[in-house]
């Protein structure tokens, strides 16, 4: 059953013995997936792919109620994923030129949703901006992207790539089981003295 056909009102039965709508239960999030679970054993009741933008607009095209009530949030999200897609840093040589044999550039946050716009991540070599992108909350996979990128860019000088404190609620978002920044100051370190990441 997919989402769309998932009645949150519905009554289900756990087999702790409690029955009830599946909404009166807690609604725990994935990076991939939610659930539904059981407000006496916290057993999990029931579990949901997000459903996808095109799914979102077909459903509601075809008069689904619960996508007529999504649909506006799935078409921001659509336009936030154009938004972030075509600000996002793609080659080394869309980066400049930087001098030394140690260089260390920052990954930085800037916060302008309270106005109204898109949140920023921000490369900064010796507090200079040198790109900004949409920043992605739960960003990590992005960060490896673009360490992926400056060290093809910069190779074996790129000594570092923290993540500022302004940047982390954003990077690690609720997943705090992985560390990027750990994993990527690792590949530095071995593209340093093997020059092979």
């Amino acid at each position: 059953m997919g989402w769309y056909e998932f009645d949150e009102n519905e009554v289900v039965s756990c087999k702790c013995g409690w029955s009830g709508p599946a909404s009166a239960g807690g609604i725990e999030f994935f990076g991939e997936c939610f659930s539904y679970e059981c407000p006496e054993c916290g057993r999990t009741l029931a579990v949901f792919s997000y459903p996808l933008i095109e799914e979102t607009k077909r459903k509601a095209a075809e008069g689904n109620e619960k996508a007529q009530g999504e649909l506006q949030a799935a078409l921001g999200r659509e336009s936030f994923m154009e938004r972030a897609k075509a600000s996002e840093l793609e080659r080394p040589d869309q980066l400049p030129d930087l001098d030394g044999d140690e260089i260390v550039i920052e990954w930085d946050f800037e916060d302008r949703e309270k106005q109204g716009g898109d949140c920023w991540t921000v490369l900064r070599h010796n507090g200079r901006e040198i790109w900004r992108e949409v920043a992605y909350y739960e960003g990590g996979s992005r960060y490896h992207a673009v360490t992926t990128i400056l060290i093809e860019r910069y190779g074996t000088r790129l000594a570092g790539f923290p993540a500022t404190e302004a940047s982390r609620l954003y990077l690690y978002g609720d997943d705090w089981r992985s560390d990027p920044v750990g994993e990527v100051s690792g590949r530095i370190e071995r593209n340093r003295k093997t020059g092979t990441e």
